[in-house]
């Protein structure tokens, strides 16, 4: 009776972890001269789920919702098309909460911490999705004065950088890495049942010793 009470109780407390490890949101506005579309998944080299898209210069447009996959980096990964000069990705990003951080360490992110994401030129083409190309360059600023939207401007060109680039698709990658180190649910749950299991065994030797006395 006693071991059947520990394992309803160990049961109990898992759903209680479980119900207390949150699940961390994505959610943010993004806009792009002249459009984007942007994906989460758990990889850098493909798409993922679509998450948010847009196609009317200066809208901001919703990112998400979005529940991040637990205990893995995730990826969000973008691609931003321009018709014809200057062309712009322009986006703010932001989680829930301390499950995850982007890698600025903070759960916020604009298009202007260039140095917490990657752009890569994609191809010529427009205007709708392209065949994802891996973002790996760096991204830098051209300067053109539009003002922000929702961050701060970037551009894209054949460089793997960022600057004008006509008539053009850029890839990006956001990367969002877990923080928690905490065991998951389903870890704590095992934990329990062997801690129920070794008491039912130390319980059933005491037993045995006694009848044997």
């Amino acid at each position: 009776m006693k071991f059947g009470r520990m394992l309803a109780a160990g049961a109990a407390l898992s759903m209680t972890l479980a119900g207390a490890a949150s699940a961390t949101d994505l959610s943010g506005l993004m806009t792009s001269d002249n459009l984007f579309y942007a994906w989460l998944g758990t990889s850098s080299t493909s798409l993922g789920t679509l998450v948010g898209s847009g196609a009317s210069w200066p809208t901001a447009f919703p990112i998400g919702p979005a529940t991040l996959t637990a205990g893995q980096t995730n990826y969000l990964n973008i691609e931003a098309i321009n018709g014809g000069g200057p062309g712009g990705l322009d986006f703010s990003l932001s989680l829930s909460d301390t499950g995850f951080q982007f890698a600025n360490g903070s759960q916020t992110l604009t298009s202007g911490d260039l140095a917490d994401y990657t752009a890569t030129f994609n191809n010529n083409g427009c205007c709708g999705v392209q065949p994802w190309v891996a973002a790996t360059g760096p991204a830098v600023v051209a300067g053109y004065p539009w003002g922000p939207v929702a961050g701060s401007y970037v551009w894209g060109d054949a460089v793997g950088g960022l600057n004008e680039c006509g008539v053009c698709t850029v890839d990006f990658t956001v990367a969002i890495t877990s923080t928690s180190a905490a065991p998951e649910p389903s870890t704590w749950a095992m934990m329990l049942l062997g801690i129920g299991g070794l008491g039912a065994a130390l319980r059933s030797r005491r037993r045995t010793a006694v009848a044997t006395a």
